[in-house]
């Protein structure tokens, strides 16, 4: 017979906090809960606590996942109040193939209204009509999330109808676009003010779309692909520009990079090249956050911005470098050589971070915001050696995913 441990429990809290680090860690790092998986086996008081985490982050992409998620959480019993009230981040396709494997309008309505306490939506909609009368009436009745994510690709987007009916969403992301066709809805009234918006389209079809997510006095991180970003620099933009906290840009020509100089309370700027001399000079002398990368397959010079950290960085705590290259590169070591003297946070990766990164929407104490890095090629950096590694656990970093 087993003896019994005379040694006290753990508390419950103190439970949950480390089946808490165990998810963020997983997150991290491949993004797949595995040893959460199996934590939710080892004993009775473990199980609803791996649970709630395990619904936390839910994905749906099938008719068939859907089902079975409603089966876990719309039983009018306790535990299945306890998992839909668990789940804080929704992803979901929507399509209109009447093929029997997709998740309709509908369901996808009545998916949402199950989960009541979700904040952050990502919405693959591929439907190839807008969103019907009986999908926005129970979408009225939803709490509106915090953050929300549109992909819709050639598809008619239904942002405007979901900014009409949720105008207090503070984090959009529009991942890539297609005009509203003359059956949806007007775009958003006053009463939508973004604390974030991240264009990441790539055509210029959102030009004309653009100007109405913008709200002076409220946007404080942008995030441009293409085109847009050229009128948003110059007027009648510049009530938006004072106010920005964070701006990542493509790319901009040295003619128009003085008009950055109008961002006067700039945290965060991050780049898709390496920036000019230009560039570098018109950023806001509070500059903390600086991430640009290299090319993948011809590298450029970063002179510009060894001598922007060198010299002219005054409030600079962290530079992020993406396709760094060969750590044998006499500007590379420079450049840690630099941050090293200066006390700088120097990040950097032999690959690009991807487009649609799963940066955590929050409205952040200061920059950058944690992402997961365990699926990056992490460059490990130290007084002796330069080596490439696999990503891991960094003592000068620690990521986690959004709450």
């Amino acid at each position: 017979m087993r003896k019994s441990s005379n040694t006290p429990p753990l508390a419950i809290e103190l439970i949950l906090d480390i089946l808490d680090l165990v998810a963020r860690d997983e997150f991290r790092t491949n993004g797949k809960p595995t040893s959460l998986l199996k934590c939710a086996t080892v004993c009775r008081t473990w199980a609803p606590l791996t649970q709630a985490l395990l619904f936390r982050t839910v994905t749906l992409e099938t008719f068939r996942q859907s089902l079975h998620f409603f089966s876990a959480v719309s039983a009018h019993t306790a535990k299945a109040s306890f998992l839909r009230e668990s789940v804080r981040s929704l992803e979901i396709l929507v399509s209109d193939e009447e093929d029997g494997q997709v998740i309709t309008q509908f369901a996808f309505a009545n998916v949402l209204k199950l989960c009541p306490n979700v904040t952050d939506l990502r919405l693959f909609y591929f439907c190839l009509r807008p969103l019907d009368w009986n999908t926005l009436d129970i979408l009225r009745s939803v709490p509106g999330p915090i953050s929300l994510s549109v992909r819709c690709a050639q598809y008619p987007s239904p942002l405007w109808d979901l900014l009409t009916i949720w105008p207090a969403i503070q984090h959009l992301e529009v991942v890539s676009w297609e005009a509203p066709t003359i059956n949806t809805t007007k775009v958003p009234n006053g009463t939508w003010a973004p604390y974030e918006v991240r264009w990441l389209d790539e055509s210029d079809s959102g030009e004309d779309s653009l100007p109405h997510l913008l709200r002076p006095g409220s946007l404080r991180i942008l995030q441009l692909f293409e085109n847009p970003f050229r009128r948003v620099l110059r007027r009648p933009y510049a009530d938006t520009r004072a106010y920005l906290r964070s701006l990542r840009l493509r790319g901009i020509t040295d003619q128009v990079a003085s008009s950055l100089a109008n961002c006067t309370t700039l945290e965060e700027f991050t780049y898709l090249k390496v920036p000019s001399a230009e560039v570098l000079d018109a950023l806001s002398p509070g500059l903390e956050h600086l991430q640009f990368q290299n090319g993948t397959n011809k590298h450029a010079s970063i002179r510009p911005v060894l001598d922007y950290v060198r010299n002219r960085a005054t409030r600079l705590r962290v530079v992020t470098y993406n396709s760094c290259g060969t750590t044998l590169d006499s500007e590379f070591r420079e450049l840690a050589d630099v941050c090293r003297k200066r006390g700088i946070e120097l990040k950097c990766f032999a690959d690009n971070a991807p487009i649609e990164e799963k940066e955590p929407l929050i409205c952040p104490a200061k920059f950058p915001r944690p992402v997961p890095i365990g699926r990056r090629r992490l460059v490990v950096i130290n007084d002796k050696t330069f080596s490439p590694a696999s990503a891991g656990p960094s003592s000068s970093s620690h990521p986690h995913p959004p709450p």
